[in-house]
């Protein structure tokens, strides 16, 4: 089979360009369809006054275990609890990682109800030492340093 001369000299695209030309033509479109400008960022609309990581625990020892939340303290003078990045400065004192909590409502005679779902912080008291537990969300960051002793 003889193929015309300029289609057999024309290199067939492959590669990563090939790959990738298809998400740029989305990304174009999607750009187009706002306006020519990128969406705004999400900005929060709690009005935080403080955050705080409860309960307060400023000293575990070798294996135990904590739960904590991070709880905004709001400007009219309610509570609201978060669901933040959980993480360690030392994590080779603390081990952090998140559970998924849901809170429930229940009166008699009627069916459970799920009323939020957030995320807190499992921490494992690994080993002596010092670690501070960060918990970052939209609206600032909590922080809480433990100290860990031998049982």
């Amino acid at each position: 089979m003889t193929r015309h001369p300029r289609l057999a000299a024309a290199p067939r695209p492959r590669g990563p360009l090939v790959a990738v030309a298809p998400f740029a033509a989305l990304a174009f479109a999607a750009l187009v369809q706002c306006g020519g400008q990128a969406p705004a960022a999400p900005t929060p609309s709690l009005a935080v006054s403080s955050l705080a990581i409860v309960p307060w625990t400023d000293e575990m020892l070798t294996g135990s275990v904590v739960d904590l939340t991070l709880q905004a303290n709001l400007r009219d003078g309610t509570t609201a609890i978060l669901s933040p990045t959980w993480w360690t400065d030392n994590p080779g004192v603390l081990l952090v990682k998140p559970l998924s909590t849901s809170r429930t409502s229940w009166e008699p005679g009627e069916k459970v109800e799920v009323v939020d779902h957030y995320l807190r912080g499992h921490v494992t008291a690994l080993a002596t030492g010092v670690a501070t537990v960060y918990a970052d969300s939209p609206h600032g960051r909590g922080h809480q340093l433990i100290r860990v002793v031998a049982k």
